[in-house]
């Protein structure tokens, strides 16, 4: 520890150590490079009966940094007189919702057992699950889904 005399009372104080072992600690940026292979997830719930409104359906994530999704799992709490579909979607520059690069390999039937995690098949097309700094995850729907309620999304990304 090194000491430095400081007027204070007429002692010296310790100056505070900082770590030497963290790069980036004195021009406090943070570099993504010490985290490379982790995780993230990202949850989008939609509750209640919202998740019948297309309106409420499209962009639900920015990704503030290079990464892959690894894994998408689906949840809802009901449905009665549904005959829709649900595709997740890679949107870049300004393509809008429902325009973008699908991310399933096939789509989720959202007539499927209430309360019941799914995780479907990703895409073989790894360009489509590959996302930039920028690039946003939307959710795309089909079909009739007026009376779907209580949705819950766990999309899981590596960097």
């Amino acid at each position: 520890m090194v000491t430095k005399p400081k007027k204070f009372n007429q002692e010296f104080l310790p100056e505070p150590e900082r770590p030497v072992d963290v790069p980036f600690y004195q021009d406090l940026n943070f570099d993504f490079f010490f985290l490379r292979n982790k995780k993230t997830y990202i949850k989008h719930t939609l509750p209640g009966d919202s998740a019948g409104d297309k309106g409420n359906h499209g962009v639900f994530w920015i990704a503030p940094f290079a990464c892959v999704v690894s894994e998408i799992r689906e949840s809802h709490e009901g449905f009665s007189a549904v005959s829709g579909t649900m595709d997740f979607e890679k949107l870049t520059g300004t393509q809008g919702p429902f325009a973008g690069t699908a991310m399933l390999a096939s789509t989720i039937d959202m007539t499927g057992a209430s309360n019941t995690v799914v995780t479907p098949a990703l895409t073989t097309t790894l360009t489509s699950l590959q996302l930039a700094r920028g690039d946003r995850i939307g959710l795309k729907t089909d079909g009739t889904i007026t009376n779907f309620f209580g949705l819950l999304v766990v999309v899981e990304v590596t960097y």
